[in-house]
């Protein structure tokens, strides 16, 4: 009966536009309200503004301290499976305009910073068959992003695939990433390539590739040592907030 009811549904919409759009607005609106008890778990630890759209609110978990810049879009696409899937750190800095989506997984870990409206893309819609909508034929859902502790993504930066971009890695403005970053890298370009990595016998960006190069601390390691000699920062809200975040 349920399957014969559906049927009918998605018969009636498809020949009625107005209706098609008026039915999507009550269930949007509906949803709303099943998301909102979610979104007030963030309220106590993170700073995340309304504008923020959360899809797959259930499945998106926001580390302590952690700001979440005004109109960015948090999408994971499969909003039935458990667990999560969407996971930022502790002491994050996500700047205005971020967009994620979510294919399998996307990590994020603590103390990384982005500028505006980076993207990182784990999830695009589906194309096999061109007769079809591609608003209707769903997503991909086998990209994982995993990012490490401490990395820097600069303006309008873009992650797409299936990729680990390692800690303390810094990613250029406008830079198209595509595949595996080591740890202490800085690249730029698109697609984006290493110019230079950290050297902790130098203690200095050297220029990439190195005849002869020191690797940096483990993971572990290295968030210790940030955790204890950093904490938690104070963030500037303001360079993430919208109407009422002005700077004299």
């Amino acid at each position: 009966m349920r399957a014969e009811f559906k049927i009918w549904l998605k018969g009636a919409l498809a020949a009625r536009p107005l209706f098609a759009l008026w039915f999507a607005g009550f269930r949007a609106r509906i949803l709303g309200l099943i998301a909102l008890p979610h979104r007030m778990r963030f309220l106590v630890k993170a700073s995340v503004p309304w504008s923020v759209k959360l899809i797959g609110i259930h499945r998106i978990a926001i580390g302590n301290n952690t700001v979440i810049g005004s109109r960015s879009w948090l999408n994971v696409n499969d909003h039935k499976s458990p667990g999560y899937a969407l996971r930022i750190g502790d002491h994050c800095f996500i700047g205005m305009e971020n967009f994620f989506s979510v294919g399998q997984t996307v990590t994020i870990g603590d103390y990384c910073l982005s500028a505006k409206a980076v993207s990182f893309i784990g999830a695009m819609h589906v194309y096999d068959d061109p007769m079809f909508p591609y608003m209707s034929t769903g997503t991909t859902s086998t990209g994982e992003i995993r990012v490490g502790t401490n990395c820097f993504f600069g303006l309008g930066a873009t992650i797409i695939g299936n990729l680990t971009i390692g800690h303390g890695s810094v990613i250029g403005a406008g830079a198209v990433v595509q595949a595996d970053v080591p740890p202490f890298s800085l690249v730029v370009g698109s697609p984006a390539r290493i110019i230079k990595r950290y050297d902790f016998a130098k203690c200095a960006w050297v220029r990439w590739p190195a005849a002869d190069y020191t690797e940096g601390p483990t993971e572990d390691i290295y968030l210790r040592q940030l955790k204890a000699k950093h904490g938690a920062p104070v963030h500037h809200i303001s360079a993430a907030g919208g109407a009422g975040y002005d700077v004299a």
